[in-house]
């Protein structure tokens, strides 16, 4: 470091305490800085991991006082919501639903080991369970999704179950603001919730278009198409057509493959029900009813969901901070799960009981077991079941199973 010189010429001293003074004053600009990107950088992550897993890493803003407000400086539960339910306290309610509300009804979910679908789908002989809905192997290979889709359509082989009666109950009682459903086996349709009310996330069977042009087409076109594509290729599994596939080329046994598949009456090419596959966009009405339902909802519902799968994963964050949120469902999921931090749950009470028997039990705290009944009676086809279900003595039994307190009648 040169010295500064006078005007004769001569070495100017060192002024220390100036340059202590710069030295001070650059070390807590620095520091400044660290502390504001530190910040920035947290918030950063705390955002991408939240986006990613639903699950917050930041405490909650909302005031202390405005926290114990949310349940009346009581600790959240389903009970305390089911005695806000009768008070009329609630009504726009949002309620998110994935495969656990259908298991009831025969439905496999896809993700539980051994009995989920993608481990039951080793008779199509895929890639990976997951190419059944992929639309780069649909192209290829339309069959298996044809052959599920016979199975699995709607009102063929399954109805709905009490946890959709619940629905139903809460459309014709006018709370309920919106069902946002990764499910596409339209058990909420016919349940009796409108099509308005729903957001069907994943796409639905009760409407089909061409992938390639997007011409649309009869569902039930389709259906009878993927029928009779399914009755002919039936024979493929016998040890001499396995003989004669395995002497064709690649293309020819995709040519094959595709023989017979439901097409578009335009263009020729394929047509499906409107299922979301992997590389397809959720429908636009996910994005437009997020914006527009969340901040109105003053409850939140998510039952049988893994919140595993985004963006639906992420919809409980999006209601508003003094929104109480109910889980139903066997396992503690996303950011739902409080137990690093108790201390933050102030709003978040949780039901692990069998779906049907939680929707139940929920009802019976609200004062609308008869109601439930009766919706049952109307969607159910198997009432002996349901009326199982909504008796006070099975949820008695779920309760003592878990080892839980009896339900307040």
């Amino acid at each position: 470091m040169s010295e500064e010189k006078n005007s004769d010429g001569a070495e100017a001293p060192i002024d220390h305490a100036q340059v202590l003074d710069a030295c001070a004053d650059f070390d807590a600009k620095w520091k400044a800085f660290q502390q504001r990107f530190g910040e920035a950088l947290n918030k950063g992550l705390a955002n991408l991991f939240q986006g990613l897993t639903g699950v917050s890493m930041t405490p909650p803003e909302l005031p202390e006082e405005e926290q114990r407000m949310v349940f009346d400086g009581e600790t959240p539960s389903l009970e305390q919501i089911g005695k806000k339910l009768a008070q009329g306290k609630y009504k726009n309610i949002v309620v998110c639903v994935g495969a656990g509300l259908s298991t009831s009804a025969g439905i496999p979910d896809f993700r539980t080991p051994g009995s989920g679908l993608y481990d039951n789908l080793q008779r199509f002989d895929l890639p990976t369970p997951q190419s059944i809905f992929d639309l780069d192997y649909y192209r290829t290979n339309p069959l298996p999704f044809a052959m599920l889709s016979r199975e699995i359509w709607p009102g063929e082989r399954y109805r709905p179950t009490p946890g959709h009666a619940f629905l139903r109950m809460l459309h014709d009682k006018g709370l309920l603001l919106r069902v946002f459903t990764q499910n596409i086996d339209g058990l909420e349709r016919l349940a009796g919730v409108l099509p308005e009310k729903l957001v069907e996330c994943h796409g639905t069977f009760a409407s089909a278009s061409c992938i390639d042009c997007r011409h649309p087409a009869d569902p039930r076109d389709y259906l009878e198409q993927a029928t009779a594509y399914a009755a002919m290729h039936d024979h493929t599994s016998s040890s001499s057509s396995a003989a004669a596939a395995a002497a064709m080329s690649e293309e020819e046994r995709e040519a094959e493959a595709r023989r017979g598949a439901p097409r578009c009456k335009q263009c020729g090419g394929l047509i499906k029900p409107d299922i979301v596959f992997f590389g397809e966009d959720l429908p636009p009405a996910f994005a437009e009813r997020r914006m527009e339902d969340m901040p109105r909802a003053d409850l939140l519902l998510v039952m049988g969901t893994s919140l595993a799968v985004q963006p639906f994963a992420g919809l409980p964050s999006h209601v508003g901070a003094t929104c109480p949120r109910a889980l139903l469902n066997r396992d503690v999921v996303g950011c739902f799960d409080h137990s690093a931090r108790p201390q933050w749950n102030y709003r978040d009470a949780v039901c692990q009981y069998p779906l049907d028997a939680a929707c139940a039990l929920l009802a019976a705290y609200a004062g609308w077991t008869k109601d439930l009944e009766v919706r049952c009676l109307r969607v159910c086809v198997i009432f002996g079941r349901a009326a199982r279900v909504l008796s006070l003595q099975y949820i008695q039994q779920q309760m003592d199973d878990e080892g839980a307190g009896a339900p307040q009648k």
